[in-house]
């Protein structure tokens, strides 16, 4: 059995299945990275796609044998399943106005 955190995985409430939450930078994707989250799910038949306070798209109800495969499916590093870290950070696109301003918001400089 894996433990929390190992191979990214975060374990569910039943001990017996698994959660992965691919690392998503701002909790901001493109509609491709959505595709292949959906994609994934369904290939291994996972229980839900999960969006979690720390915004990032956990794929959860995944047996053991299935992780290593369904990460090297996605392509994407996990991220921070548990430990310290920052919870929930904020984030504003480039060239949007905010109305409310917060004390602490994270900026993105827009690339093209």
């Amino acid at each position: 059995m894996l433990q929390d955190g190992e191979k990214g995985v975060i374990i569910q409430r039943d001990k017996k299945t698994y959660a992965v939450a691919p690392h998503i930078p701002y909790g901001v994707v493109s509609p491709g990275i959505l595709r292949k989250l959906a994609d994934v799910a369904e290939k291994y038949n996972a229980q839900a796609l999960k969006i979690t306070s720390a915004a990032r798209i956990a794929i959860v109800g995944l047996k053991e044998d299935q992780v290593d495969a369904v990460w090297n499916d996605l392509g994407m590093s996990p991220g921070a399943a548990v430990g310290g870290n920052v919870w929930i950070a904020e984030s504003v696109p480039a060239g949007v106005t905010v109305t409310m301003p917060h004390a602490d918001l994270v900026y993105k400089k827009n690339e093209k």
